[in-house]
C-alpha cells in the first residue's frame, strides 16, 4: 500500500486526494511547532475500513435512531430522546480496534452502517454515532443546537473522543461520554469575584448535570470535528471547565478550512 510519512502523521492514499493529504501533513507539521499545542491530540483523518486515510468530517452526517430511541411520528417531542439515543449507543458493546483487527489496520474507524453490522467498536464509533444520532434528533426538534467530535485525552483511557453539543443560542455545552452515556453541563456565562470593589477573578460558572463522578473524566480537549470542519484549540487553557467554546473565534479556535 502506498502511503505518505512525516514525522507527525501516518496518511494512507487511495480515498482523498493524495496533495490535499500532504497539504494537510505540512499545515499539522507546522501547527505543531508550537509549544503550546506540541502534545495536544489534534486528528484530522482516520483510517477506514479499507485502510485509506479519510477526512474526519466525512463520518459526520444526521442519522435517524431507531424508533425505540426516538419515534418522529408518535413521539417528535420526546424530551428524553436525548438521553435514550446515549444510553442505546453505550449499551453497544466496546472493544478496541486492537482486539479486533489486525495489526496493520489496529485504528480503525468505521460508518455507522459499519458498526452496527459489526455490532461492537471503540472510542470513535460509539462517538460518531453518538453525534449523528444527537443532530438528527435535534434537527427534528427544531433545536438550535449543534453536535461535534471533540478529540482530547481523559483519564484512565488516554486519548478518545467524546460528543460536545453545543447550543447555537446560550452558553449551555454539555460533553457526552459516548462509551458510558455519562453527560457533563458546563455554563459558559462568566462569573466575576470582586475584591474592594475591583474584578479580581473572571472564571466560567460550571456544574455538572449528570454522571456518575463529581469531575468529567476528560481533562483535556485538542480539537473540535464538525461535518465540515476541524477546529483546532489555541487557547491557553485545555481543561473543558475553563476553554470557551465559540468556534466562531479565531483567537481561541484554529480552522482547518476557511
Amino acid at each position: 500500500m502506498n502511503f505518505v510519512k512525516r514525522k507527525l502523521i501516518k496518511l494512507f492514499i487511495g480515498f482523498e486526494d493524495s496533495t490535499f493529504l500532504i497539504n494537510t501533513t505540512k499545515w499539522l507539521k507546522t501547527l505543531k511547532e508550537d509549544f503550546l499545542l506540541k502534545s495536544r491530540y489534534i486528528k484530522l483523518f482516520g483510517e477506514n475500513f479499507d485502510g485509506y486515510s479519510v477526512f474526519i468530517p466525512r463520518f459526520l452526517k444526521p442519522q435517524k435512531p431507531p424508533e425505540i430511541v426516538f419515534d418522529l411520528i408518535n413521539n417528535p417531542n420526546d424530551e428524553l430522546s436525548i438521553e435514550k439515543a446515549a444510553r442505546y449507543v453505550s449499551l453497544i458493546p466496546f472493544v478496541e480496534d486492537s482486539q479486533a483487527f489486525e495489526e496493520d489496520i489496529s485504528d480503525c474507524w468505521c460508518t455507522d452502517d459499519q458498526f452496527l453490522s459489526l455490532g461492537f467498536g471503540d472510542y470513535e464509533e460509539h462517538a460518531i454515532l453518538l453525534c449523528n444520532y444527537f443532530n438528527y434528533i435535534d434537527k427534528a426538534q427544531n433545536k438550535n443546537v449543534t453536535s461535534y467530535l471533540c478529540l482530547g485525552k481523559a483519564y484512565p483511557e488516554g486519548n478518545t473522543l467524546y460528543v460536545i453539543r453545543i447550543c447555537n443560542s446560550s452558553p449551555d455545552v454539555e460533553l457526552w461520554n459516548a462509551r458510558t452515556g455519562e453527560c457533563y453541563y458546563f455554563d459558559k456565562r462568566y462569573k466575576t469575584t470582586t475584591f474592594l470593589g475591583f474584578s479580581v477573578i473572571k472564571s466560567f460558572a460550571n456544574s455538572k448535570a449528570m454522571g456518575v463522578d463529581d469531575m468529567c473524566q476528560m481533562k483535556e480537549i485538542g480539537c473540535i470535528i464538525s461535518d465540515s470542519n476541524v477546529y483546532v484549540n489555541i487557547q491557553e487553557h485545555i481543561d473543558p471547565g475553563l476553554i470557551a467554546f465559540d468556534l466562531k473565534d479565531e483567537t481561541c479556535w484554529k480552522p482547518f478550512l476557511k
